[in-house]
Formats: structure tokens, C-alpha cells, sequence
């Protein structure tokens, strides 16, 4: 019995550690994939942002021309046509999946609710002003309605300019504690990696284009005169097929 206790808590103390190891790195690779999943994260965000960005810059230019066509609009008394439409802001909801930072996920909730009531507002005054709008091509003798009615949407109007001025400002803020974090949060494996990534481009780039492009213009005019060469062919054999054919549609003997 002696004997056979030493043995008995040898293997259950093997069988422990083993498990504990398990455990253990079990708990790493969740960390490490956590670590991975916020990185990305960070990364999704700033090109959605910088995306939001440029379409919040888009639409204060559409708002600008729909405001001076009101303008003119006025002026003149007569109908006016204008193209210029904003169009509501995407947002990608699975950019932050993973992310890890509570308090920048909470001012992308925040961010997003108030991207999501612009783009209604946007779906909304648009739907009323093109209504309006056909209802006076329809209906020439109630111009003064449309005008009424126009103005009513350059008020709208000029709260969303207002709503997108508030939009662009946060989105800055954003971007800039998205910088920050990505360059915090790199974990030394992320630093190991990307030390073998080239992130310039080379030296003497431009004259490396220059030859490149003169080598891609060339394939282009190749490419050109291959598809040039087959077209004449087929017109060709197209022709001395007519010329074999007589009018009522027989071969010639």
C-alpha cells in the first residue's frame, strides 16, 4: 500500500498539471485573440471613418448648391430643377465587432444613433421635396405652392448643414482617439510583424513609374492591335462570305 501511494499522487499530480497547462493556454490563445480581434477592430474603424468623412464632406457641398437653388428660386419665381442630392451616411456595424475599448464604443454608439437620424432626415425632406416638385410640373398653376414648399425644405436643409458641420466634428474626434489607440494597443507581436512590412514606398519611385507605366502603355497598345488584327479578320471572312452568297440567298458555283 506504501507502494502504490507515491505512484497514485504522481499521476494525479501529472494529470493536473496537464490540465492546468491546458488551461493556461487555453486562457493565452482567448487573450491573444482578443488582442488580434480589438486590433482589427481599430483598424475596420479608421477606414470607416475616414470613409464617413468624406461622404459628410459630400453631402455639405450637395446641401450648399440645394440652398442656392432656393435662392434662386426665389428670385427668378420660376421652376427650378436641381440634381444635387445628399445621400444618407453608411455605417458598418460589424467595423467595431471585437472591439475591445469600452469608452470609444460608447461614443460610436452615440456617433452612429446620430449618423442613422440624419440619414432619415435626408430620406425624408428628399421624398418631400420630389413630391412637391412633381406635384408643380404637373400642376404649372401652383407654382407659388412649390415655392412655399421649397422653402420649407431649405429650412430642413439648413439644419442638416448645421447636423453634418456637428457630424464632421466628431468624426475628427474619433479618428484621432482611433490613431491613438492603434498605435498604444500594438501588441509586441503586431511590432514583431510589422517590422518586416514595407510601409514606403521605394526610393526613386517615380522614375520606377515612369518605366512602368511606359511598360503597361506598351502591353495596352499590344493588346489593342491583337483585338484590331481579329476584328479586320473577322470582318473579312465575313465579307468573302457575302461575295460567295448570290441575292436569293444560294451559293455560288
Amino acid at each position: 500500500m506504501s507502494n502504490i501511494l507515491p505512484q497514485v499522487i504522481s499521476g494525479f499530480a501529472g494529470a493536473f498539471f496537464a490540465f492546468l497547462f491546458m488551461r493556461l493556454a487555453d486562457t493565452g490563445k482567448s487573450i491573444v485573440d482578443r488582442q488580434n480581434q480589438h486590433f482589427r477592430s481599430l483598424g475596420k474603424l479608421e477606414i470607416l471613418f475616414g470613409d464617413v468623412a468624406s461622404a459628410i464632406q459630400s453631402n455639405q457641398y450637395e446641401l450648399e448648391h440645394f440652398l442656392r437653388a432656393y435662392a434662386h428660386l426665389q428670385e427668378s419665381k420660376c421652376m427650378v430643377m436641381t440634381p444635387n442630392r445628399p445621400q444618407p451616411l453608411e455605417f458598418r456595424d460589424d467595423a467595431f465587432a471585437g472591439l475591445g475599448n469600452g469608452d470609444l464604443l460608447n461614443e460610436i454608439m452615440s456617433y452612429r444613433a446620430q449618423a442613422r437620424s440624419i440619414s432619415r432626415n435626408i430620406t425624408a425632406l428628399w421624398g418631400m421635396h420630389e413630391k412637391f416638385r412633381d406635384i408643380a410640373f404637373t400642376h404649372p398653376d401652383r407654382l407659388q405652392d412649390y415655392i412655399d414648399n421649397f422653402a420649407f425644405c431649405a429650412k430642413s436643409a439648413q439644419r442638416l448643414t448645421v447636423a453634418h458641420a456637428q457630424l464632421l466634428d466628431q468624426t475628427m474626434r474619433l479618428q484621432a482617439a482611433i490613431r491613438i489607440l492603434y498605435r498604444r494597443d500594438r501588441t509586441w507581436l503586431h511590432r514583431l510583424c510589422a517590422s518586416g512590412i514595407r510601409t514606403h514606398y521605394p526610393k526613386r519611385m517615380d522614375k520606377l513609374l515612369t518605366c512602368e507605366l511606359k511598360k503597361l502603355q506598351s502591353e495596352i497598345d499590344k493588346s489593342l492591335c491583337q483585338s484590331k488584327q481579329r476584328v479586320d479578320e473577322i470582318l473579312r471572312e465575313q465579307k468573302r462570305g457575302e461575295l460567295q452568297t448570290d441575292p436569293r440567298g444560294r451559293g455560288t458555283v
